[in-house]
């Protein structure tokens, strides 16, 4: 059930910050926020002729891999095309340094010209993100010379983003040929989604959803520094655990202060795993809003999170209050979309009642 899998993502979420990060990059590259195993990227890539994406995925140091998809296209008469290439690279060299690959999905000759662009496109975007430093917060932006874009293109870099930190590469027409669509992370070795993704879009529309009508009383939670107004229609499933049928889910939760090693800024760490995807579910990073207080501080973090195979579309809302002890009061509110579009008010007053001390 999609809830139970963004539960994952609160429980990640403070786990995160209860470590010092590695310096785990591509080769000769400096990262402000390392790669994690498993993290992934997918961009939609419109220098094909038809609607494709590219995306890559890191496993360790030594090993990648990317992927290119295309749905069937009836109109054009084109059959579905997924390819990946799985490559082994030298971790020690200066530059990126194949040392073995595997190739799977090829169907008929012509699709060599696809390996050749994914092997072009890895060597590429390492060689201009080896020499393209990124700032820690925000975006970079770069304007270079790339032949197999046709010229001059802008490049602009986000260290949120993993592998390449390749938010999208825009053509001197303003038009954009790759634009990043999702980020993810795998929580397991069973876990499909970067092999499984087949792009989004557009949001989907949820299923109709109903909460169960009942003679509710007014719940006031109080758990450590954590004050907010429910009702008796949500169950405790533990301390700082709620959940609403299946309609919704409600966690609250203690983000450490960083260790002074950590010299990754807190928001750019918050962030990159806020909007990652997860097992079965994807957020698309369009979608994505980030509210800020009037000093400028983040507040809140709004996205969707899509699920394929179920045909499920829920709404996330992160809510983080800073501390006087540099601690981060975190609350974290899934709920249907179908639900709460029927129950704007009930949820909107919900995450309104929240104060941290």
């Amino acid at each position: 059930m999609v809830l139970l899998k963004l539960q994952r993502i609160s429980i990640g979420f403070v786990l995160l910050f209860a470590t010092v990060f590695a310096a785990h990059a591509l080769p000769g590259v400096q990262s402000p926020v390392s790669d994690q195993s498993g993290e992934y990227v997918y961009w939609r890539d419109t220098s094909f002729q038809r609607e494709s994406i590219v995306g890559a995925i890191y496993y360790d140091d030594s090993t990648y891999a990317l992927r290119y998809f295309a749905p069937a296209d009836a109109k054009k008469k084109l059959a579905q095309k997924d390819i990946a290439v799985y490559l082994t690279v030298d971790p020690d060299s200066s530059v990126l340094k194949l040392t073995g690959e595997n190739i799977v999905g090829i169907t008929e000759a012509q699709d060599t010209d696809i390996v050749n662009y994914l092997h072009d496109l890895f060597y590429e975007l390492t060689a201009r993100r080896q020499k393209t430093p990124i700032a820690p917060t925000g975006t970079t932006s770069s304007v270079q010379d790339f032949v197999q874009f046709g010229g001059n293109v802008t490049l602009v870099f986000d260290a949120r983003i993993p592998i390449f930190n390749l938010v999208s590469i825009t053509g001197a027409d303003g038009m954009p040929i790759l634009d990043v669509q999702v980020t993810g992370r795998l929580v397991s070795s069973e876990d499909t989604s970067f092999s499984a993704y087949k792009g989004i879009q557009s949001l989907p529309k949820d299923k109709k959803r109903t909460l169960k009508k009942s003679k509710a009383q007014p719940l006031s939670v109080d758990f450590e520094g954590h004050r907010l107004e429910l009702d008796t229609r949500w169950a405790r499933s533990a301390e700082n655990l709620f959940l609403l049928g299946d309609s919704a889910l409600l966690t609250v939760n203690t983000i450490p202060a960083q260790s002074s090693e950590n010299s990754v800024p807190f928001e750019t760490s918050m962030l990159r795993l806020l909007c990652q995807s997860t097992e079965g579910s994807y957020i698309p990073l369009k979608f994505v809003q980030i509210g800020r207080t009037p000093s400028g501080d983040l507040a809140r973090v709004t996205a969707y999170s899509v699920q394929p195979a179920e045909g499920n579309l829920a709404r996330i809302f992160h809510v983080l209050t800073p501390r006087s002890s540099g601690d981060f009061a975190y609350l974290m509110l899934s709920v249907f979309d179908g639900a709460y579009q029927r129950n704007r008010a009930y949820f909107d007053a919900i995450l309104g009642s929240y104060r941290a001390e």
